[in-house]
């Protein structure tokens, strides 16, 4: 149940993440680095999520 739980939340923070992206080109430059900060948070926390993903498939790939 925790590795489909983690896996939802890569994807929902892959689509934060595609849709922050496609919002920064609109923005105003005034309002840019307060998001750019945003992406660069969800950017960090979609990479610890797929790291602790990546140790469960490990985990599960070494079970007899």
């Amino acid at each position: 149940g925790y590795r489909i739980r983690l896996e939802t939340k890569l994807r929902h923070k892959n689509t934060q993440i595609a849709r922050t992206e496609r919002l920064l080109d609109t923005l105003p430059s005034d309002q840019r680095p307060v998001f750019t900060g945003l992406l660069d948070d969800a950017r960090t926390h979609r990479d610890a999520i797929q790291h602790e993903l990546d140790e469960i498939y490990r985990l599960l790939a070494d079970l007899p």
